[in-house]
């Protein structure tokens, strides 16, 4: 079965936090982390702009600051989703 990869490219959606002009720079900006909109309800909070940065600020910074191809990040997070169980 083949699995094409999407790909987000909208800016609305993937904001890295050290790219926030109202925030100062922090140590952590090195890390990769996305910004997470506030919400106000249960159903923002599942809301795909809220959710997929959740997530991916979940990962730990050993995944989240791989530079590679979209294959060797899913062998390596299906590794890691595997030992994690």
């Amino acid at each position: 079965m083949q699995v094409d990869a999407c790909y987000f490219t909208s800016s609305d959606i993937l904001v890295f936090v050290s790219s926030v002009a109202s925030r100062r720079p922090l140590q952590s900006a090195d890390t990769r982390t996305l910004y997470v909109p506030q919400t106000h309800t249960a159903i923002g909070a599942r809301n795909f702009a809220v959710a997929g940065p959740c997530v991916w600020n979940s990962l730990p910074p050993q995944l989240r600051l791989l530079n590679c191809t979209v294959c060797t990040f899913a062998a390596k997070l299906k590794t890691f989703l595997f030992l994690a169980v």
